[in-house]
Order: C-alpha cells, then structure tokens, then sequence
C-alpha cells in the first residue's frame, strides 16, 4: 500500500512537470505578431505592426514590397511572394484584397511598387507581368501600360513618373509615354535599379538611384540636377559612402523626403534641398527595428507606414524627433524571467527523482 502511495505522489508530481512545460513551451512560441515589447531605437517611435489578416502561413506577408496609403487612411502593400496587394487600416484592421492574382490583364503576379496619387487612384508596377496597373479609388482596375522592368510610381495631377532599371519613363493620366530621361549609368541624369522617386511641390523629381547609391533630384531629363547626395562608390565596401543602397521614398506635409536604406535597416530624413536631417533605425527584429526595409508611406498624420521586408510585415511608425519609445528590447532572458514557477517544477523533478533513487537503493539488498 505504502509503494503504491508513493508511485502515486510521483506521477502526480511529473504530471504538474509536464503541464508547466506545456505552458511554458506555449507561452515562448507565441509568434512575433503578439510581441509587445519594442526596441530602444532613437527616432523611431513605434506604433504597430502588421503581420496579415490571420495566424494561418497564407494570410500573412512573405516579403512585402511597395506601400502605399491613400486619403481615407487605407495601406495598400505589396504581398510580393504571394503574389497580391493587401489592405488594411492604419489602426491594423483588414480590409481585403486588390484585384485578382494571376497573369491575365488586370491581375497582379509579382507586385513591386505601390503608390496612390492625388485622386486616391492606385498605381501598382509588377515586375513578373511587366507592367503598371492602375486601380480607382473603388478599388476596381481601371487601365495597364507595359514596360520594361517596372520598379516605382509616383503620380502627381497631371503626370506619372514610373521608374525601370534604367530609366525615368513620364506618362500623362491616360498612360501615354511623354518623355523617358536618362539610361543605365553613372553619369548625373543617368540610373542604374532606381527603386524609388518623389516630386516634390518646386517640380523637382527626387530619384533614389539605388546602384548608383546616391538620390539626384533632377530638373527635366536632360541631366541637369537642383542636388545630387552621394555618388557611386569604388565598391559596396566603400565606407565612406552615404547610403548602404538607397531604396523607396516619400514626402511628408512639410516637403522632407524620408529615403528607406535596406541594406543599412535605416530611414534617411532630407529637407527638399538635400539637407541631410537625420538617419534613424537600426537592424533587429523586435517592434520598432527593421530588416531590410523596402518602401515607405506617409499617412498624412504624424505617422509612417515601412514595409519591413525580411520581418514580413508592416510596421507604423514615428520618425525622427528624437524620440525614443520607453520599453526596452526584450532577450530570451526577458521572455523566460516571468516564469519562476518553472524553477520550482524543476525542483521538484529533482525531488522526485532524488526519491525514486534512495527509495530504489534502499530495497538493493546486499548479496
């Protein structure tokens, strides 16, 4: 009776082991959509992130692209790898998709860039289908121009500039080419992989000349630039160069343009002169830090949407400032301190394995 009993307390005692195991194991596999904690990152004060419409591997983001947010605050990315552009609200909500996946006319195969212009039309480059499609602001396909290697849109009233691998192609509303400035080169006026391109209020067109590393705020298409900041380097190991590989871009209401840097996992501020304001980020995966992040979208607040490509999601953010969030990053450490009652489960463990020993032991009877 009295062994009984004691196998008894024993398999009470692993049972409680294994549940507290089971809890823990739960609590730490959580995935990052549900990570409150955000890094110490100056100028980047963290907001939320986005990770897809649900838990489930084909609703989330597989390295999205372009981003873009139009007057009613809807976000408009692109799920590249998915091959789909997603919706949602500023405050994370979702609200569907844009057109249909596939090749046909008006489908979306491989979408890159995303921008939404004046009249909340929206621009979408796709580089597998090799074209430019636009959307109306009832989210329904409108037209599509083909290209050569669309990258980024940026559309003002009465133009649209759409960048390719070695040009700056303008086009009027109705998608008609007007001019294409530049080819593949190093020359001020030339590109090599523009990523991104703003226009600002004066008519300057700000290209993120990505290969070049450097941003040419051109004039007209004839070579003549108001600044250019940076040029190309000897090689991607020269340190004295400014950008690690300048990316996607936009303005906020004062005119500043906010230059993404992927390589470098940073934000680079500029004045409409090229001025350089501030660089901010850093390389992590916690809230607020980024991995190679692709584009960026202004939502008209004081609040920015980054596509955070090799995290999968979306982030929204505050830049610059200075400011600094309060929480700091959290470690393993930081996830596991909370469970002190696992020390207690391990203890007991130990006890009971202490006891099956000596027990075991003391009914060895020498020979």
């Amino acid at each position: 009776m009295r062994q009984r009993t004691f196998m008894i307390v024993v398999l009470i005692i692993l049972l409680a082991i294994l549940g507290g195991l089971l809890l823990l194991y739960l609590k730490i596999s959580q995935p990052p959509a549900d990570v409150t904690g955000k890094a110490q990152v100056k100028g980047v004060d963290w907001v939320r992130s986005i990770y897809g419409y649900g838990r489930r591997p084909a609703e989330m983001f597989n390295s999205p692209i372009g981003v873009g947010v139009d007057s009613r605050g809807r976000i408009f990315a692109a799920d590249s790898q998915n091959g789909r552009v997603l919706i949602f609200r500023t405050d994370g909500s979702y609200v569907g998709k844009l057109g249909k996946s596939g090749l046909t006319k008006g489908s979306i195969a491989l979408p890159q860039g995303i921008d939404v212009g004046p009249n909340d039309n929206i621009y979408v480059t796709d580089t597998k289908r090799q074209v430019l499609m636009v959307f109306g602001p009832d989210l329904r396909f409108k037209d599509e121009i083909h290209g050569q290697t669309p990258l980024s849109v940026w559309a003002t009233r009465d133009k649209i500039y759409l960048t390719t691998m070695q040009h700056v192609v303008v086009l009027d509303p109705s998608l008609r080419v007007l001019e294409k400035w530049g080819k593949r080169g190093k020359a001020i006026g030339d590109f090599d992989f523009p990523h991104g391109v703003v226009v600002l209020k004066n008519g300057l067109v700000v290209v993120s000349d990505g290969n070049n590393m450097r941003i040419q705020a051109l004039m007209n298409g004839k070579g003549q630039a108001a600044w250019v900041l940076g040029a190309p380097p000897g090689s991607v190991f020269t340190k004295s160069r400014i950008f690690g590989l300048p990316g996607g871009m936009c303005l906020d209401g004062n005119q500043n343009i906010y230059v993404m840097d992927p390589l470098s996992s940073t934000v680079h501020v500029l004045n409409d002169k090229g001025k350089q304001l501030g660089e901010y980020g850093e390389f992590g995966q916690e809230d607020g830090q980024f991995n190679y992040p692709s584009d960026i979208a202004y939502t008209g607040t004081d609040e920015f949407v980054v596509s955070d490509t090799f995290n999968n999601r979306l982030q929204i953010v505050k830049i610059g400032g200075g400011a600094v969030s309060t929480t700091p990053p959290q470690s393993l450490w930081d996830r596991l301190k909370d469970f002190w009652w696992c020390g207690l489960l391990a203890l007991l463990l130990l006890l009971a394995m202490l006891i099956v020993f000596f027990r075991r032991r003391g009914e060895v009877q020498p020979g």
